[in-house]
Order: C-alpha cells, then sequence, then structure tokens
C-alpha cells in the first residue's frame, strides 16, 4: 500500500474505500477495506455502515448480511446502529418483512446487537403491512428487552379494524410489563374496539381481561359510555 515513499494514512484509506462505493466497485472496497485492516488500520464505524448500506440498496442483498457479519466481528457493538437499519431496509425490500424479522432477531440472540428503536418501529409497521401480526409482536417483546417502550400503535389500529380477541390478547402479553402495565394496553384496545363499532368483540375482551382491569375506573367509564351510546345509535339506525 505504499508507493513512491507515500504511505497513506487512515483517512486516505477512508476516502479510497468511500470512493469505490460510491463508484459502485463494492466488491472492490470490501476487498480493500479487509486488507487495510488487516495491515493494522482499523476503520471506523461510518465506512463499513458505507459498505453495509450499498450492499443493501443493491441486488445482493445476502452479501450485505455477510457484510454486516464481518463488522460486527471486526468492530464493537457500539456503534452498528445506521448499517443495521439500513440492512433491515434492505431486507424488506428484496425479501420481505418476515425475512427482515428473521436476521434481526437472529443478530440479537446470537450477537447480542441492539438495534435502534427506529429499526424496532419500521419492522413492526413492516410486519403488520405483510400480515405478520405474531412476528410483529415478537418485535414488541425485543423492544421491551432492549428498554424501549413497545410500539403498541400499529399493531392497535391493525387489531381494532380486523383482529380477534386472540389478537388482541397476545398484543397485552408482548407488551405488559412494570413499567408498561397491561391495563394501558387494554384501555387503549377497548377504546379502539369502542370506536369502530365492533361491541361484541369488545365485550368479549372484556371478559377475560383480569378482575383488576375489569374494575378500574377508566375501563368502567368506557364501557358505561357504551352503554348510553347504543340505544342512540339503534335509534339513529331505524330513522
Amino acid at each position: 500500500m505504499e508507493e513512491g515513499g507515500f504511505a497513506p494514512d487512515s483517512a486516505d484509506h477512508e476516502r479510497a474505500v468511500l470512493a469505490m462505493c460510491d463508484a459502485g466497485n463494492l466488491e472492490e472496497a470490501h476487498k480493500y477495506l479487509a486488507n487495510v485492516e488487516d495491515s493494522g488500520h482499523k476503520f471506523g464505524p461510518k465506512i463499513w455502515s458505507c459498505l453495509v448500506q450499498k450492499y443493501s440498496l443493491g441486488e445482493n442483498v445476502d452479501k450485505a448480511v455477510s457484510c454486516f457479519h464481518e463488522m460486527f466481528e471486526r468492530s464493537d457493538n457500539e456503534n452498528m446502529g445506521s448499517a443495521l437499519e439500513m440492512l433491515i431496509s434492505g431486507l424488506y425490500k428484496k425479501k420481505g418483512a418476515k425475512e427482515a424479522f428473521k436476521v434481526l432477531k437472529n443478530l440479537i440472540s446470537e450477537k447480542a446487537v441492539v438495534p435502534w428503536q427506529t429499526t424496532y418501529k419500521y419492522l413492526v409497521h413492516k410486519l403488520i403491512l405483510q400480515g405478520y401480526l405474531k412476528e410483529a409482536f415478537e418485535v414488541l417483546g425485543l423492544m421491551k428487552s432492549n428498554g424501549f417502550p413497545p410500539f403498541i400503535d400499529p399493531c392497535i389500529k391493525q387489531i381494532s379494524k380486523s383482529g380477534t380477541v386472540d389478537d388482541a390478547l397476545g398484543l397485552v402479553n408482548a407488551t405488559s410489563s412494570k413499567a408498561f402495565p397491561s391495563r394501558t394496553v387494554y384501555v387503549r384496545l377497548f377504546q379502539s374496539f369502542v370506536k369502530e363499532g365492533r361491541h361484541e368483540v369488545v365485550q368479549q375482551l372484556l371478559s377475560e381481561s383480569p378482575a383488576s382491569v375489569q374494575n378500574h375506573a377508566d375501563v368502567r367509564d368506557i364501557f358505561d359510555r357504551m352503554k348510553l351510546e347504543e340505544p342512540v345509535a339503534a335509534a339513529l339506525a331505524d330513522g
């Protein structure tokens, strides 16, 4: 890597890798990057992230996965959020939400990778969009284990429109903790079911909820108002 007495420093190497990435020469950039690191220079996470990002945007997203694994092995686990977010986005676009979820779940369980909160939210949205509600619940559990508040809004919206009581209970089980009690989720679900006019489902959910939820003032208020509104709605329907 020295020619004519000139020894490039880390900044020179970084510029070279970035230029190759921008030109689309990803294999060349990858080989150059690995060779330079093997010679003793260490690149910052920005350079590896750039390479993962470029692979993620291309056709060979599997190469992005292997590159991310290599990035993990060669660097610490503290500055990988940007690369991981681009990887998950690329996987979703090329292989769908379920495959992106599988890769993320494996990275968390096998490598103890900690995604950004925005990565979790992105994946929850995409899983629900493609009909993978149970997988979305698993992501909520992963969020909880990383100390993030579970991103329940898109789940509640989907469940209230077309979900079942079992779906609602699945959301409760996936998100409840001391910091985020189940009552909060139940109240949101009750409110959303009532708003969608799904009174039979909301009654079923109430019957399967614990007594502490059934007797809570906020919950009783929701059902008291629902009972008052039902005769009015019936009268309007009859003309």
